[in-house]
C-alpha cells in the first residue's frame, strides 16, 4: 500500500470513530478527520513513517499518467457499467463490482465493493483504484470518493443515447476508442435492422410496461409502472407500439386499479427478474389479472412476463430487450429475417 492510499486510510478510520451518533455507518465526519490527519502529520511524523513503512513521497513524474495508466485499476459501481467494462475487454483492469454485478458471470469473482445504496468505502480505498465508474444519479457515493481524491467517471444510463455515449466515455478515458466505436456501430446496426421491421405496422399497440408489482394476493396492487418518457418508452417506439402511460409522469410511477383501467391498455408487459427461481408458475403470477376482465389487454390474451434479469438493467444488453418486445408485440412479422 502506498502512502497515499494508507493516509485515505487512516482518514477513513479516523472519521468512522468521531461520527455524532446519528449517523448511519456509511457515514463519517470528514472535518474531524482532516483535523486528527493534520494533527498526524504536524505532530507525529515518526509514527506516520512507522506505520506507512517510510515511503518516500511521490514525484509528480512518478504519479503521470505515462507510468500509471489512468485505468489500470478500475473500480464499477453499477451493473450496466460492469458489462460495458468487459464488452470494452477491459476485464483485467477491473478489481471491484457491487455485488448486483453478475453479468458476465466472470465478474462475480472481483472483489465486492458493496451495493448502491451501502458502499463499503474502506474496500474501495484498499483496492487503490486509479478510476471508479459510476451512474450519473450515484452522486452521494461519488462525493465520498472525492474526499478521499479518487478519481471517477460518471456516465448516463437513463437512456440508450446515454448507454451507447458511455461505451464513447469510457473507451477515451481507457484507450479503448477503436473497440467502442466497434461495439457502438454493432448495436446501432441492430437497432436499425429491428427498426425497418417495425416502421411500417399498421397497428401501434398501447403498452403497459410493469416493472413491480405486489403479487402475497390474487389482486392487483401497487402496481409500478413504466413512465412515459423513461428508457421503457423509447424501446417501445422502437418496438412498433406506444407507452399507455402518457403526460408528464416520469421515472417509475405507481398506478391504482383504477388508473390502470383508465388507461385500458391494448398489451401488459410484467418484468420479473426476481421470478426466475420461484415455484410460482406464470398463470399463478397472473391470475391477478383476471379481476379485471373488462381490461383489453385481458380480453385478448396479451399478457406477457419475461423474468430475465438484463431487461431490468440499463446497458449494452438493452439490443436483447428490444428485440424480445418488438416479436412479442408484432408477432404477424417475419423475424426469420431480421431485417
Amino acid at each position: 500500500m502506498d502512502r497515499l492510499a494508507f493516509l485515505r486510510m487512516v482518514a477513513y478510520k479516523l472519521g468512522s470513530k468521531f461520527k455524532p451518533k446519528q449517523f448511519s455507518s456509511s457515514d463519517f465526519a470528514p472535518k474531524a478527520a482532516r483535523s486528527l490527519l493534520l494533527f498526524f502529520f504536524l505532530t507525529c511524523p515518526l509514527l506516520l513513517c512507522s506505520l506507512s513503512a517510510c515511503y518516500s513521497p511521490a514525484t509528480p513524474q512518478q504519479n503521470s499518467a505515462s507510468t500509471i495508466p489512468r485505468c489500470s485499476k478500475l473500480v464499477s459501481f453499477s451493473p450496466s457499467i460492469t458489462e460495458i467494462v468487459y464488452a470494452l475487454k477491459l476485464d483485467r483492469q477491473l478489481v471491484g463490482v457491487t455485488r448486483f454485478c453478475k453479468y458476465p458471470p466472470q465478474a462475480q469473482q472481483k472483489t465486492s465493493v458493496g451495493g448502491y445504496l451501502d458502499p463499503n468505502l474502506e474496500t474501495v480505498i484498499r483496492l487503490q483504484p486509479t478510476l471508479v465508474l459510476l451512474r450519473q444519479e450515484q452522486t452521494d457515493i461519488k462525493g465520498r470518493l472525492v474526499n478521499f481524491q479518487l478519481p471517477t467517471l460518471s456516465v448516463e444510463h437513463r437512456t440508450v443515447s446515454g448507454i451507447l455515449e458511455s461505451f464513447q466515455q469510457i473507451g477515451s478515458a481507457c484507450n479503448r476508442q477503436a473497440l467502442a466505436v466497434e461495439e457502438v456501430h454493432q448495436l446501432k446496426q441492430e437497432i436499425a435492422k429491428i427498426h425497418r421491421q417495425t416502421s411500417h405496422v399498421k397497428f401501434h399497440p398501447r403498452v403497459l410496461v410493469v416493472v413491480d408489482r405486489d403479487i402475497r394476493y390474487n389482486t392487483i396492487k401497487h402496481v409500478f409502472v413504466a413512465a412515459h418518457d423513461g428508457f421503457f418508452d423509447w424501446l417501445l417506439t422502437e418496438a412498433g407500439a406506444t407507452n399507455a402511460v402518457s403526460g408528464q409522469t416520469s421515472g417509475f410511477s405507481e398506478l391504482s386499479t383504477e388508473g390502470i383501467l383508465r388507461l385500458n391498455p391494448d398489451v401488459i408487459i410484467e418484468l420479473m427478474p426476481s421470478l426466475a427461481h420461484s415455484s410460482l408458475s406464470q398463470a399463478e403470477i397472473q391470475r391477478a389479472w383476471q379481476t379485471m376482465p373488462t381490461l383489453a389487454a385481458v380480453k385478448n390474451h396479451r399478457l406477457v412476463l419475461f423474468t430475465d434479469d438484463y431487461m431490468s438493467i440499463p446497458g449494452p444488453r438493452f439490443i436483447l430487450t428490444l428485440r424480445r418486445f418488438a416479436e412479442t408485440l408484432h408477432p404477424e412479422l417475419d423475424w426469420s429475417r431480421h431485417g
